[in-house]
């Protein structure tokens, strides 16, 4: 036994010692309210409550987590605000807008709304790399927790469905699973801190944007109004290590979800190769659509309507850089004369060099036929690179 670990075992922390006596803040929610919040239809309205506990009450194989950070043994646990009495209750509304969704140039704003001229409404440019509709929609959740009283008894009113499902039902299964591959991780473990702070119960409810509720009205007002300012604005986005659980639960564990996991750790050489054609296809469509697009947008596009499925598969293969040409021969004994053209003798043949350059091919003929029936409401025929076909999904058209 390790000296850390004969330490730890003599001398438990407060939440083993039989003396110790944890506080109470009945928020924790009981079977009842924890059916009804998975009975509830979110896009019907119906509210769901938020369940600040992360205290295992099940089997003790539950407990346990691996991958887990270093942390350092604390005095006394985290736990949350005490309340006494009835709280006051308070009704928010938040929205989230973004400018150029899916480009480099993204702009997002989170907007948060109580009443008529209150003091805490708000609408704030959202900080950070990580720019889209969605992280305005969490960020003015986080900016509503952080602008009233953690002694309130808050409701949030909401049209993102997502920020909703992801901050109840899918909370604890992102935790689990080490926060692997979750989008917009940063604003959602920030968001769960913040509720987990409140001293009095929270809510969350949905309702229909665009449709004349006067609060999400004046939530998307302040949030557009957000995503135009020119400054970006200070958030603190803090989370203290103790406040949320560390590593993966063991029982919930599975092949697929550790391997992601250890995958997501260290970068594999397709990743690599796959990132290196994200780049060019992103500066190959700069010119084209005036903004680089973001790699999300680029991989979603893949499945344009317009694509047919064989082409779709054929370049989601492409830019995951796993066609069966070029150093792909390498790998196998004997078969590395497969690696150059067969026309061009002692060139490789990559796949720019099959699509644009080998004078041997069709791609000649093929880039002349379509060149003359380019439309001429198109403007001039562009420059075709490698990334230009890689990326033509997220090609802007101008309107017919």
């Amino acid at each position: 036994m390790c000296r850390e670990c004969e330490t730890n075992t003599r001398q438990p922390s407060p939440p083993l010692q039989p003396e110790y006596k944890t506080q109470k803040d009945n928020l924790s929610l009981t079977h009842h309210r924890l059916e009804k919040n998975r009975q509830a239809i979110i896009h019907h309205g119906d509210e769901i409550t938020f369940d600040p506990s992360i205290t295992i009450r099940t089997l003790l194989t539950d407990c346990f987590r691996i991958f887990t950070t270093p942390r350092p043994n604390p005095p006394t646990p985290f736990h949350r605000h005490t309340h006494q009495g009835i709280p006051p209750q308070i009704t928010v509304y938040t929205d989230g807008s973004c400018i150029n969704n899916g480009n480099y140039n993204t702009r997002s704003g989170a907007g948060v709304w109580f009443r008529e001229n209150h003091p805490n409404n708000r609408a704030l440019r959202v900080p950070g790399h990580d720019q889209s509709n969605q992280t305005g929609e969490l960020a003015a959740i986080v900016i509503a927790l952080q602008s009233t009283s953690h002694e309130v008894d808050l409701t949030i009113v909401t049209d993102s469905q997502y920020a909703i499902k992801s901050l109840t039902h899918s909370l604890s299964t992102f935790e689990d699973q080490a926060w692997t591959n979750v989008p917009n991780e940063k604003w959602l473990r920030l968001a769960a801190y913040l509720l987990r702070k409140q001293a009095a119960p929270t809510h969350f409810k949905w309702v229909k944007g665009h449709n004349g509720n006067r609060g999400n009205k004046g939530a998307d007002e302040l949030a557009t109004l957000g995503a135009n300012k020119v400054e970006i604005d200070d958030m603190d986005l803090t989370i203290p290590i103790l406040a949320e659980p560390s590593g993966m639960r063991l029982s919930s564990l599975s092949q697929a979800s550790t391997y992601k996991f250890l995958q997501s750790l260290t970068p594999t050489p397709d990743q690599r190769r796959s990132e290196l054609l994200l780049d060019c296809t992103r500066e190959a469509l700069k010119d084209l659509n005036n903004a680089p697009p973001k790699d999300e947008s680029i991989w979603r596009n893949l499945k344009h309507p317009d694509i047919k499925q064989p082409i779709q598969s054929f370049l989601f293969r492409a830019l995951h850089g796993s066609l069966r040409i070029s150093k792909f021969w390498h790998r196998i004994p004997n078969f590395d004369h497969h690696a150059t053209c067969i026309n061009c003798r002692d060139t490789t043949e990559s796949l720019k060099h099959i699509l644009l350059e080998c004078p041997h091919g069709q791609s000649e003929t093929i880039w002349s036929l379509a060149r003359s029936i380019w439309p001429e409401s198109f403007g001039a025929w562009p420059a075709i690179y490698l990334g230009t076909i890689l990326g033509c999904g997220s090609i802007r058209f101008p309107a017919q």
